[in-house]
């Protein structure tokens, strides 16, 4: 297992915040310790619970602040939230990039550059994700030459399947992970029958379909 170095400062954040979940101690003698407000106490007391002692390291070391948003900062933030806030609405990413992190940017450069990178908000609506799934699906031309009915069931299948499984990172490699599913339809001749499909999960494409007819 790597081993886990803090700074100074980092280090004394995360043996106060140690301290307090671990002996259930005093939010308010924690927040005049560090400086902070229990707003921000509270946040670092997720980040113990949720990553340890790798959540209190500066995800922007090394770099100074700059009002000049370019493609290292937009890199930088795609890959914080990949890694260390994953599944965070980006409203509250936006907050953590700037308290835990040191990198002010936007509600709009942060969500245009996490949905170009294929991410959306895990608060998002049934339409937006809708929309959003569809034009994944125009940009990787998976649904050409398909009839509206047909994109409308893969979205809803490809949506379906990543509510139902958590997220995590996605796998490298074609094969890796094939996930199935099943959807009950009256798909044709007036008789319901059962759509199996089989997708790579490393690359979203389709490797099986199968219909079934269910017996009386």
């Amino acid at each position: 297992m790597r081993k886990v170095e803090l700074r100074m400062n980092e280090q004394e954040k995360y043996n106060v915040i140690k301290e307090l979940v671990d002996h259930n101690g005093n939010k308010n003698r924690a927040s005049k310790k560090l400086g902070l407000s229990i707003r921000q106490i509270d946040r670092l007391i997720i980040l113990y619970k949720e990553k340890g002692k790798s959540g209190f390291i500066h995800g922007n070391r090394g770099k100074c602040p700059t009002k000049t948003l370019d493609k290292s900062i937009s890199n930088d933030i795609v890959l914080l939230y990949k890694t260390k806030y994953q599944g965070f609405n980006f409203r509250h990413f936006v907050e953590y990039l700037e308290e835990m992190e040191n990198i002010k940017v936007s509600y709009d450069f942060v969500y245009k550059h996490l949905t170009y990178s294929g991410i959306l908000s895990p608060k998002a609506r049934m339409k937006t994700k809708k929309e959003f799934k569809k034009q994944q699906l125009l940009k990787e031309k998976k649904i050409e030459n398909k009839t509206e009915e047909e994109i409308e069931i893969l979205i809803n299948h490809e949506i379906a399947l990543e509510d139902a499984h958590p997220r995590g990172e996605k796998p490298k490699f074609f094969g890796e992970v094939i996930e199935q599913d099943g959807s009950i339809h009256v798909w044709f001749g007036g008789i319901k029958t059962c759509l199996h499909l089989a997708i790579n999960k490393a690359t979203s494409t389709i490797v099986g379909a199968w219909l079934t007819i269910k017996k009386l």
